[in-house]
């Protein structure tokens, strides 16, 4: 029915999902909100549609998609399990082309585009229509629709400068009304989805000194009204962010990376019944700092060494470094043996239920950080051109807080 990208990494090893009615990914036994969803450097929170079937994310969007199964290095932070970045089209500079894909599902289009000279242009948007054809046909099927888009612009601002501007929307809308035809009935309308934009800077200092500076804010939502039990629902979740980082190649055999970014979180929780009435505001502050090493001492070997540190602010604050190191040796030039191991903290949890979207919770003096330690052997064998084959031991001690 629908291309999905979660779906696809729900097949690869180490990932598993919790049913085939959901997209979320379960990464070496984590939690989906222990996975780090990047979409062009934003952070993503609740990426799903359809209570979970189908992800945020439009495949005929992506350009590239980056996925580490744990053992990251210190240059991502703030979830335990995995990284997931995704980077969409930047657009054609050549010519100007553009895609309309119709599924059982939905239809969408993507479009591309050069801007004169200095750069290019990227768009897409998707929507279903469910709510259009099965809902009016048959009583019984709600109306119910989700739609996502996003635009990107890639700049030339010169030969050591190029900006990218990127906007994504996505939102899922669920009507319901237990008898169509009446005018009392059982009826309750349900919305969320996310939010996220970007500003993202490349200068290059030189000929080896290479900064990448983001500016990205990030929302995600949802809105309950039942009319008739007087309940009124409001979550949201607001991540506002600036980060830089730097790599430094001092010559063929070592190069540096280190920079930091500094978060600044809000998260809202809000419910009015007839009997009384919830309101929970919080606000935080998240800053990092990394740096690390990558030394090739000869073509076997190659080392990576770096450490993270994080400043959280709440009702309490928290201090915690967090240690990163691998090891890759070349057998030959098929195979490989790969080490890898660290500690991960997670200031943010997911409270999950069953049919609404979850709530987001944050560290504070009741309830801890989440930690996990890293311990990964991998042997990597090439087998012809097409075939590979990875066998790793891995074992993740992890401590969740009590939220």
């Amino acid at each position: 029915m629908e291309a999905d990208l979660l779906r696809a990494l729900q097949t690869l090893p180490g990932i598993t999902a919790v049913s085939d009615f959901s997209s979320a990914l379960y990464v070496r036994g984590g939690t989906p909100d222990q996975n780090l969803y990047l979409i062009d450097g934003v952070d993503v929170y609740n990426p799903e549609h359809a209570f979970g079937i189908f992800s945020t994310f439009n495949t005929a969007a992506i350009k590239k998609v980056e996925v580490s199964k744990g053992g990251f290095g210190a240059e991502y932070g703030g979830r335990l399990s995995s990284v997931l970045n995704v980077t969409n089209l930047d657009g054609n500079r050549n010519r100007t082309e553009g895609v309309v894909n119709i599924s059982l599902l939905s239809a969408s289009t993507t479009l591309q585009m050069p801007l004169g000279e200095m750069g290019s242009l990227s768009g897409s948007f998707r929507r279903t229509y469910l709510d259009q054809t099965v809902s009016k046909w048959v009583n019984e099927v709600p109306a119910y629709y989700f739609y996502d888009g996003n635009l990107k612009a890639y700049l030339d601002l010169g030969e050591n400068d190029k900006l990218t501007l990127s906007f994504f929307t996505g939102k899922d809308t669920l009507d319901y009304k237990l008898d169509k035809e009446a005018n009392e009935s059982f009826a309750f309308i349900y919305r969320w989805g996310n939010t996220t934009g970007s500003l993202n800077w490349k200068h290059l200092f030189g000929s080896n000194i290479f900064m990448n500076f983001w500016v990205t804010g990030s929302r995600f939502f949802s809105k309950m009204d039942i009319q008739q039990l007087g309940v009124d629902e409001q979550n949201y979740l607001n991540d506002y962010t600036v980060k830089s980082s730097f790599e430094w190649y001092l010559n063929e055999n070592i190069n540096l990376k280190f920079g930091g970014e500094h978060k600044f979180l809000s998260a809202d929780y809000d419910q009015e019944w007839d009997q009384g009435k919830i309101n929970l505001n919080q606000d935080r502050q998240l800053t990092s700092g990394f740096a690390s090493m990558i030394w090739n001492p000869s073509v076997l070997w190659q080392l990576e060494a770096g450490f993270r540190y994080n400043h959280f602010t709440s009702d309490e604050t928290y201090n915690d470094i967090e240690p990163r190191f691998s090891l890759k040796y070349r057998l030959d030039e098929s195979s490989s043996l790969k080490f890898a191991t660290g500690r991960y903290y997670q200031y943010l949890n997911r409270v999950p239920r069953s049919f609404l979207s979850s709530i987001w919770s944050t560290a504070d003096k009741f309830n801890k950080p989440s930690m996990s330690d890293h311990l990964i052997l991998g042997y990597h064998k090439l087998l012809g051109q097409e075939i590979e084959l990875r066998l790793k031991f891995i074992t993740k001690l992890t401590k969740i807080c009590s939220c």
